[in-house]
């Protein structure tokens, strides 16, 4: 008999919660009854924050501007705010 999800899962711990740029937004570490566990991962905290910084930049962006001139300019708010969360 096939167990159901929920009677396999025992816990799910959240990552780390500093600023370094590299630690995933939502890292997970799922354990279960059986002993195995896994880590689930997924964007790190300098593509999540630049990935929101360029939705902004989107809506206020010149006719002129390049996609490369927009990226670089949402990467660079991200480690701006990454360096001011950072202090």
């Amino acid at each position: 008999m096939e167990k159901r999800q929920d009677e396999m899962f025992v816990e799910s711990v959240t990552g780390r919660r500093d600023t370094d740029p590299h630690t995933p937004i939502n890292a997970q570490l799922l354990k279960f009854t059986d002993g195995t566990s896994c880590v689930v991962v997924g964007l790190t905290k300098r593509e999540y924050f630049a990935g929101l910084a360029m939705q902004g930049l989107l809506g206020v962006i010149d006719d002129g501007d390049t996609p490369s001139v927009v990226a670089k300019s949402a990467v660079m708010t991200a480690d701006a705010l990454i360096d001011e969360l950072n202090k």
